[in-house]
């Protein structure tokens, strides 16, 4: 699904126009608080400057939850669900190709680019998600099987001493 993007954006990078993460970051001088971006190449783009810079006008499905841009977490982006996440990305794609559909809402849109696209290199990232509980996960049954020993008195009988997985 590779494309050519307009902006520029170095081959061997792991944001590439195929792989857009998203994110919280701040941005170098500001005073604002952290808000929902992407990263590609050596860049990040900050979406709730896209969408009051009108660049996501174009994107329909989102129109009714455009303000989770703004948020300082991806607690209630994530809560969207995955349908709207890749409409998202799919858009902010489309807009970084050198052939977009849309080429004033961002690439001929000069003064919006110089608000809403940073070098990463000057822009303060954040931990992405707030977690307000306690939360467990278990990466498999060897895992499981090992944090239960942590917390299992020894015994010299063990009728298991390691975990094989298949």
């Amino acid at each position: 699904m590779s494309g050519i993007s307009w902006l520029d954006i170095d081959p061997e990078s792991h944001f590439s126009i195929d792989n857009i993460p998203f994110g919280i970051a701040s941005k170098p001088t500001s005073t604002a608080p952290p808000q929902v971006a992407v990263a590609i190449g050596d860049y990040v783009i900050f979406l709730d400057d896209l969408a009051r810079g009108s660049a996501l006008d174009g994107l329909r499905d989102f129109d009714d939850h455009l303000a989770v841009l703004g948020r300082d977490t991806l607690n209630a982006f994530a809560a969207l669900g995955r349908p709207l996440h890749q409409a998202l990305r799919l858009y902010i794609r489309d807009l970084l190709l050198d052939d977009t559909k849309n080429p004033a809402l961002l690439r001929d849109n000069k003064s919006l680019r110089s608000i809403a696209i940073q070098q990463r290199s000057h822009c303060k990232l954040h931990l992405p998600m707030r977690i307000g509980d306690y939360t467990d996960f278990y990466a498999g049954l060897n895992h499981a099987y090992n944090v239960g020993v942590l917390f299992r008195a020894p015994t010299t009988h063990s009728s298991r001493t390691t975990c094989t997985c298949p």
